[in-house]
């Protein structure tokens, strides 16, 4: 049979079968399809026997009897017999309008020499409206079956299984896309693996597969199962024996007891860091090697609290190389060995902004203290006082920002020490005054001059001035002997006259009769009781006083003296006489006369006598 032919029939959306007289009469609706002229037999398989006559253009009346009902829904099998010879089909004219034919009257219907086809019985039914052929998809090959979403396993140690396409891998990937297993299906696309998740690994995971090289089938499939908690175990997980490190910051991880402390230990046992596990089992500690500590590490774990499960556990790293950072911390200037121009020194450097810097004397003593700008810069100055030795061994410190910044050690040489020349006032004598006659055995002189400074007073019998500039030469040719003047008690002849607060000063000395011209300097004198001295070394000393030439004539009559006794210098009225000595000098204690010259100056002519050689020469 034409199948073709068979599903075009079908098409057909109605077909009324009437059974009239054995014969099969069609009626077709208008709007059914043209018979494919090259069929080779009837649409509808023929019953066995003589085929029916193809009906004419007038409907035939209806078979005597009740007409045959319509089809009940199951279809007339096809005919088991021989099939109807080929024939000529019925020419396919133009259908008869469908219109109901009315019944015949009941008659006999003309018997036939075939029994006629059962389709009276058994009418075919009606053709139902064609749809169009349904291809089912083909069932999906990718899938994980075991295990299912959402399922516990019993053990850290998973099988997966699934189906796949064969020959193309399966790939099953933790939540962060790491590939924990691939596995290959085999010939019945069947693929499994197995997976043991770390005592690390998290209670519940999240997984997926996928099987990238099938299409749009192998898409990713995501699943979670849910892990046994691990049992506890002391372990080392990272960093793993031998690893390589790329910083001397290591993070450290693994498991053991809850509550039991974890130590790590470098190889002479010292505790590097202690970790407890958490509830999960699990500890972690980051730990910092010293630039100084060895590159190759051999270390160990332990945790001593468990018994044998505990015990010590060795693996060795690798650190990387120390890397050398320069510090922050400097002094740029002065630098190391400088000679400097001032004992006010401008020091300068870099350091941490807000940390303070401090410059230290070689005696700890600090000379300052300064905080680095927003920028890293410092700068101070410093004044070292005279009395600091020339070479100064200093250092500077920022202690609060750790060993990579260590002290700075540096040598510096200052100038001496410049002392400045005190300036003093000149001393005036203001008693007695010039051309003053005076009688009795003493005089009493009065000044001023600088508060604190020294007054020197040469009183110098007025015969002996003219001669005085060669005496003066002839004394320090021959270490001419000087007589001191002879202590009266209870005053001190060599007593210092010191100008007071108020820029006074006075002083008692007992004389013979004659004609004196006196004359007065003044000097300074340290704690020490040594002259100031300038740069030159030569002690400093004011300019002369005003010469004051006075008369002492004898006392008419001799009393008591009233008033302090003060020394007498018993004066030759000639200089050849010298067994009294020639000069009266106050105001020359040697201690303080020691290595300054006692300026004895009388109308505009100097002579110098250095103080405590005349009285060495004199003692």
């Amino acid at each position: 049979m034409n199948r073709t032919l068979w599903r075009r029939g079908l098409a057909v959306p109605v077909v009324l079968t009437l059974s009239l007289g054995g014969a099969l009469v069609a009626t077709i609706p208008a709007n059914a399809a043209t018979a494919d002229p090259s069929a080779t037999s009837a649409a509808a398989p023929a019953a066995t026997g003589t085929p029916a006559p193809a009906a004419t253009g007038t409907p035939a009346p209806a078979a005597t009897g009740t007409p045959a009902p319509a089809a009940t829904g199951t279809p007339a099998p096809a005919a088991t017999g021989t099939p109807a010879p080929t024939g000529t089909p019925a020419p396919a004219s133009t259908p008869t309008p469908t219109t109901t034919a009315t019944p015949a009257p009941t008659a006999t219907a003309a018997p036939t020499s075939s029994p006629a086809p059962t389709a009276a019985s058994a009418p075919a039914p009606a053709a139902a409206t064609p749809t169009a052929p349904v291809t089912a998809d083909a069932p999906a090959t990718f899938a994980v079956t075991s295990p299912a979403d959402g399922s516990t396993v019993a053990s850290r140690t998973v099988t997966f299984a699934g189906t796949g396409t064969t020959g193309e891998p399966v790939n099953v990937l933790t939540a962060d896309g790491t590939r924990i297993l691939q596995a290959n299906p085999g010939a019945d696309g069947a693929w499994s693996g197995s997976y043991t998740f770390s005592n690390t690994a998290a209670t519940t995971e999240v997984l997926s597969a996928n099987e990238p090289n099938v299409g749009p089938d192998g898409a990713s499939r995501t699943f979670t199962i849910t892990l046994p908690a691990p049992a506890q175990t002391l372990s080392v997980t990272s960093p793993t024996n031998g690893a390589n490190e790329t910083s001397r910051t290591v993070t450290f991880m693994g498991t053991g007891f809850t509550g039991e402390p974890v130590n790590v230990l470098d190889a002479a046992g010292n505790r590097l860091f202690q970790a407890d596990p958490g509830a999960d089992g699990t500890w972690s500690s980051t730990y910092t090697f010293a630039d100084s500590d060895a590159v190759t590490q051999d270390l160990s774990i332990n945790e001593p609290n468990v018994g044998p499960a505990g015990a010590a556990q060795n693996f060795t790293i690798t650190l990387p190389a120390a890397t050398t950072v320069a510090p922050t911390f400097t002094v740029t200037a002065p630098t190391n060995g400088a000679t400097e121009t001032s004992r006010t020194v401008t020091f300068t450097g870099t350091g941490t902004d807000g940390e303070p810097v401090n410059v230290l004397a070689a005696d700890g003593t600090r000379l300052f203290q300064t905080l680095p700008d927003a920028s890293g810069n410092w700068s101070e100055t410093y004044t070292f006082p005279d009395s600091a030795a020339v070479t100064q061994n200093l250092s500077a410190n920022e202690l609060n920002v750790g060993p990579t910044n260590p002290p700075i050690s540096f040598t510096i040489t200052l100038p001496a020490a410049t002392t400045s020349v005190p300036t003093l006032a000149t001393p005036t004598i203001t008693s007695p005054t010039n051309g003053q006659h005076l009688t009795g055995g003493q005089v009493t002189f009065t000044g001023t001059g600088t508060p604190g400074a020294n007054i020197v007073l040469a009183v110098v019998p007025t015969a002996e001035v003219q001669a005085a500039e060669a005496q003066a030469a002839k004394a320090q040719t021959e270490q001419a002997k000087l007589a001191a003047p002879k202590a009266a008690t209870p005053a001190d002849p060599q007593a210092p006259i010191v100008v007071n607060s108020k820029g006074t000063w006075s002083v008692t000395v007992a004389l013979t009769p004659n004609d004196y011209t006196v004359e007065a300097e003044s000097l300074l004198l340290d704690a020490s009781g040594q002259p100031v001295v300038d740069a030159n070394g030569d002690p400093v000393v004011s300019g002369p006083s005003n010469d004051v030439e006075f008369v002492l004539a004898a006392a008419v009559t001799t009393t008591a003296a009233t008033g302090p006794t003060t020394p007498i210098a018993t004066t030759p009225t000639t200089t050849t006489t010298a067994a009294d000595g020639s000069l009266a000098f106050t105001g020359s204690n040697p201690a303080p006369a020691v290595g300054f010259a006692a300026l004895l100056l009388a109308l505009g002519g100097a002579f110098t006598f250095i103080a405590r050689r005349r009285r060495r020469l004199n003692g």
